[in-house]
């Protein structure tokens, strides 16, 4: 949002047909800094893509691509404060909690036990609903809870509020 000024040296010098123009003009302007911005953002995105790219290209182990993963999951989602990235086992049929991004502001340790955490570690987050004894050890298989049901449909499921939702289980419950 901005503002075009334009001003003469004296009063009520324009007419309407310059008013009309002014602000035609003001919708021109607008229009072009808009996607100047927008194409900047563009530009950005590109050039973040291209240095995630490489990072996961030069990450020498699932862990670190994990890592990778849950990070930038929770950087492209707007007003994501964290992530957890869930592998499948087949062998097991069980999905296991496996790597974490999830702010700094809001751990249940100490700033100390925070910065020994590897980055892609599961981390227990205070404002959380989960038991946090349970989390990282919290193993559910297809079609149980939210994420195995989202698994078993192959489709993201989108929930306003977890504990709310009929197919929610809490960490406690799940096997």
């Amino acid at each position: 949002m901005g503002v075009l000024s334009a001003t003469h040296d004296g009063p009520n010098r324009f007419s309407r047909l310059t008013h009309e123009l002014i602000r035609q003009l003001s919708y021109q302007v607008g229009s072009a800094v808009e996607n100047c911005l927008i194409y900047r953002q563009v530009q950005l995105k590109e050039a973040k893509n291209r240095e995630v790219s490489k990072k996961l290209a030069e990450a020498n182990d699932e862990e670190t691509i994990a890592g990778l993963l849950a990070s930038e999951a929770k950087s492209l989602i707007p007003g994501v404060c964290g992530s957890v990235l869930h592998r499948f086992e087949p062998r097991t049929d069980e999905l296991r909690p496996w790597a974490t991004d999830i702010d700094s502001a809001a751990p249940s340790q100490g700033k100390e036990e925070e910065e020994l955490r590897p980055k892609g570690e599961l981390r227990p987050w205070k404002a959380s609903h989960i038991d946090l004894a349970l989390l990282g050890r919290s193993i559910m298989s297809i079609g149980v809870g939210i994420a195995g049901h989202a698994l078993e449909m192959a489709e993201p499921i989108l929930v306003a509020d977890v504990t709310k939702h009929p197919w929610f289980v809490k960490s406690a419950q799940v096997s």
